[in-house]
């Protein structure tokens, strides 16, 4: 478990004040990338550690200005991080190589003067494009300051210049002196500066059944496809090229070519997961363990099947998990009644995104049988 490494992940496909310009996976790409980041064969972050920033597809807006995600949401994350980090270093030195702040966003995109790629937040405006995030911005802050060893900006938007917007500034306090030396900045972008990023057509309208060609790529890569061919690790470097050639290849004529970046600044290879590679076979003089013969017969999982029931009026997205937090599913409310097939063990239904009171705490069990579930 990563207990060092924070994440922030924001996904926003809503914009009131571009009508007719909403997106349709922004906020499931955010959250297949927080998926991947607590994932026990991904990022082993633990799941308090990770901030995902989305709304619930059914949630109205009054306004244009009371439009989220908004910058408040993505700052109060990050410093919220920041300090648990600072306190934790402060406190134990040692701990400082071992950290990491991964953030992530997907919306509609610009390039403002002083920056690389901002992702404008919910309530912009086609007349106020300054309600925005630079992330190389906030990546650049990380890495003057040393507050933490590396930090990881993964950014699925467009980059079009947009002229006449007013300088990104970084609303964090300034850093007179650097904490620590040697801090790595790696930044990934959907699409080279000035260029459009994609979003592939959902099948069936199903958002969730596909990614942005950004962000499919970089699941892909992380989750094994882009291994350094010396050490079978997945590092910054064959990430990069991996989703680079991938994007390239997704995006093939007819379709509008999408060129891919990652840059990395200063420091050691970022290594996200460690070799991928089958262990070495025993030869004639290596021991042996024991087989499963010598062992005694191996246990097996007892698997049931829970049916998941509602509340009328609940359309929301959900997730199972077990006690320990690990999601074992994600479903559609507004898609009716969800049937999952788990091990025998004691279970939770939670909303995502939004508020929902759920009889029982949203808690059930599979011991010996399968159960229906009314929440």
């Amino acid at each position: 478990m990563n207990e060092l490494h924070y994440g922030v992940c924001v996904g926003i496909d809503r914009y009131p004040g571009f009508p007719g310009r909403n997106l349709a996976s922004a906020a499931s790409d955010a959250a297949a990338f927080r998926d991947w980041l607590v994932s026990p064969t991904g990022g082993e972050l633990p799941p308090e550690n990770v901030a995902l920033i989305t709304v619930d597809a059914a949630q109205d807006f009054a306004t244009v200005d009371s439009a989220t995600p908004d910058v408040d949401q993505v700052l109060h994350a990050l410093k919220a991080f920041n300090a648990r980090l600072r306190a934790r270093v402060d406190a134990n030195p040692d701990d400082w190589p071992r950290t990491r702040m991964y953030i992530y966003a997907a919306g509609h995109g610009i390039a403002i003067s002083n920056g690389e790629g901002a992702v404008l937040m919910a309530d912009a405006t086609p007349k106020n494009l300054d309600f925005n995030v630079d992330l190389s911005l906030y990546a650049n802050w990380y890495w003057q300051c040393g507050l933490l060893r590396e930090v990881v900006v993964f950014v699925d938007s467009c980059r079009e210049v947009a002229t006449g917007t007013k300088p990104g500034v970084v609303l964090f306090k300034r850093c007179p002196t650097p904490a620590r030396a040697g801090t790595v900045r790696l930044v990934g972008y959907a699409t080279r500066y000035s260029e459009m990023a994609l979003e592939p057509v959902a099948a069936d309208g199903d958002p969730n059944i596909t990614r942005g060609f950004f962000t499919q790529a970089l699941l892909e890569g992380l989750n094994g496809a882009a291994l350094d061919p010396e050490s079978g690790s997945v590092t910054a470097s064959s990430l990069g090229e991996y989703v680079a050639q991938a994007v390239a290849e997704k995006t093939k004529p007819p379709l509008p070519t999408q060129h891919a970046e990652m840059r990395i600044v200063a420091g050691e290879e970022v290594v996200f997961r460690e070799s991928f590679r089958e262990p070495t076979p025993p030869t004639d003089d290596t021991p042996v363990a024991p087989g499963p013969s010598e062992l005694g017969p191996a246990a097996e999982e007892t698997m049931h099947t829970a049916t998941i029931h509602f509340p009328a009026g609940f359309t929301g997205d959900v997730v199972v998990r077990d006690t320990n937090e690990k999601v074992f599913g994600r479903w559609r409310a507004s898609d009716g009644d969800w049937e999952i097939t788990l091990p025998d063990d004691l279970y939770e239904v939670a909303a995502e995104r939004v508020a929902a009171e759920f009889r029982g705490k949203g808690l059930f069990a599979l011991a010996g049988g399968d159960v229906d579930v009314t929440l």
